[in-house]
């Protein structure tokens, strides 16, 4: 795969809460904006969605505060979420972390069973927190095989690659990023790339991809 071509892409990760402000993201070149909801105030996610037009894909992370601990009331919480916002968002990510890495096939089954209710088909990632402990995380590798998870993202992004190869995208997530940095992962093989912060520039994304170029 061409990674500077169409597939190649660059997300932001975001703790802003209103899609209607993401416009600047799409206007430096980021394909997508991956943020975190309130799971439990879904209408008003879905009243910032509603009629988004920014030039790049919105990307809800579906996670729970700490407050929720119980299995049940985790899926179901995390369940009901994704069908109300399903029309509105662009993709998925579900996150996994020590608080419900115990269970993660439940999560991941429920959603990829929702989604099949679906005519469009929206992309569902999962996002593997760094915390969580190496036999966690081949178990939900596992799972995604199985389920036909459309991607992983995760900071240790070249140990994944190592477990899972070309089977499925590998998205490299990073805590800081220049596009020197950006460059790499996508040379060590990461299909794509989600930053958290990153050198400030409105070329940020086309440094990027010239840095790409000259690392090929």
């Amino acid at each position: 795969m061409d990674k500077t071509g169409p597939k190649y892409s660059i997300g932001i990760s975001t703790q802003e809460k209103d899609f209607s402000h993401f416009r600047k993201y799409a206007r430096k070149g980021f394909s997508y904006v991956g943020f975190t909801p309130d799971l439990n105030d879904v209408r008003s996610v879905i009243d910032s969605l509603k009629g988004k037009k920014t030039g790049c894909d919105a990307a809800v992370v579906l996670r729970c505060n700490g407050s929720v601990v119980e299995e049940e009331e985790i899926i179901k919480i995390i369940s009901a979420a994704y069908s109300l916002l399903y029309d509105f968002a662009d993709q998925f990510i579900i996150d996994i972390s020590q608080q419900n890495s115990d269970y993660a096939d439940e999560i991941i089954d429920a959603l990829v069973e929702i989604r099949l209710s679906y005519d469009a088909y929206k992309p569902l990632s999962v996002h593997l927190s760094k915390e969580i402990g190496e036999n966690s995380v081949d178990r939900v590798l596992n799972s995604c095989r199985m389920s036909g998870i459309d991607g992983v993202i995760s900071q240790d992004y070249d140990v994944i690659l190592k477990k899972v190869g070309n089977r499925y995208p590998v998205c490299a997530e990073l805590a800081y990023a220049n596009p020197r940095i950006v460059a790499e992962a996508i040379y060590k093989g990461a299909d794509s790339v989600i930053v958290q912060s990153y050198k400030p520039g409105c070329r940020f994304v086309k440094k990027c991809l010239k840095a790409c170029e000259e690392l090929s």
